[in-house]
């Protein structure tokens, strides 16, 4: 027909194709590209409707996803690959699309909305149904909790740049807290000029200064005023 398909179907009513298969341990379809084209893919949907999804996927699992993408390769050749790319392209100047939307349109999960691993034992990233974020946790009980992957890992860096890892605050596995440091040397450390504009008291409320000790370098209270 001069569109280079193999096989061509058109309908107006109901589904172009339709396919059913109750057979156990085959496959309804299976879709094989053995070519080599830089821009053809082994399945291609496109849709004019805006009314409507494009591709719709319901299933009932109980041990796998409704969907599963498995990306076979072998590094460094396909560090540029991606088992999922989504491109949102705009036909103006901009699109008002959402990369990604997650919901529960009907009742509530008590799964994770999203899970991410490299480890099958270890979880990176976790929002739970709560709106909890865990990293390395997917057990996050607060708005974020993070939890020690690799043991001596630092737990946060907050950085002025992409390569100055740290330098404004890093919390270490340990619980120590720099300012300006990445090694902090106490629980809370800082490398720099400090300002106090307050009246400093102890547990019990009462005022005191705070002093340097130049013999161990540290800050202490001083109550005599």
């Amino acid at each position: 027909d001069g569109t280079g398909a193999g096989l061509g179907i058109t309908s107006t009513s109901d589904a172009a194709l339709s396919l059913s298969n109750s057979g156990n341990g085959n496959h309804t379809a299976i879709i094989n590209y053995t070519g080599t084209g830089s821009a053809q893919a082994a399945l291609n949907i496109t849709s004019s409707n805006q009314n409507f999804t494009t591709l719709g996927v319901s299933g009932y699992e109980t041990n796998h996803g409704t969907i599963k993408i498995t990306h076979t390769g072998g590094q460094p050749s396909d560090a540029n690959a991606a088992a999922l790319s989504i491109d949102l392209t705009a036909t103006s100047s901009a699109t008002a699309a959402q990369g990604i939307f997650i919901t529960s349109s009907t009742g509530t999960t008590t799964g994770s909305l999203i899970e991410a691993r490299n480890n099958i034992n270890k979880s990176l990233f976790t929002v739970r149904s709560t709106g909890d974020v865990g990293l390395a946790d997917a057990g996050a009980d607060a708005r974020l909790e993070i939890a020690a992957y690799t043991a001596g890992t630092p737990y946060l860096y907050i950085s002025s740049g992409a390569n100055t890892d740290g330098d404004i605050m890093s919390i270490l596995s340990n619980g120590n807290i720099g300012i300006g440091t990445t090694s902090p040397w106490r629980t809370f450390s800082v490398k720099g000029t400090i300002g106090l504009d307050t009246t400093l008291t102890d547990s019990s409320g009462t005022p005191g200064s705070l002093c340097y000790n130049t013999s161990t370098f540290e800050m202490t209270k001083n109550n005599a005023l």
